[in-house]
């Protein structure tokens, strides 16, 4: 009896160890998915920029953004 009792405290024991593995595991799967699927999200993200970067001339949009703020954008002054 006794040793039926040392042998299912040994066996719950083990158990309750591969459980947490597993745990462990599943946590560490779950993680990768998820960097996975940004890594993903990153990719499309970066060829959409490669796209815009094709298409718009940065000098033009510097000059028409500077054009812009200085005829629309009210200009605040502080009087002392």
């Amino acid at each position: 009896m006794a040793k039926d009792l040392v042998r299912t405290r040994h066996h719950v024991k083990k158990f309750m160890l591969m459980r947490a593995n597993i745990q462990a595991v599943s946590m560490k799967i779950q993680t990768l998915r998820s960097q996975n699927a940004m890594a993903e999200a990153m990719k499309g993200v970066t060829k959409a920029m490669q796209n815009m970067n094709r298409f718009e001339n940065a000098h033009k949009m510097s000059i028409l953004f500077s054009t812009y703020s200085k005829f629309c954008l009210p200009s605040y002054s502080v009087d002392k």
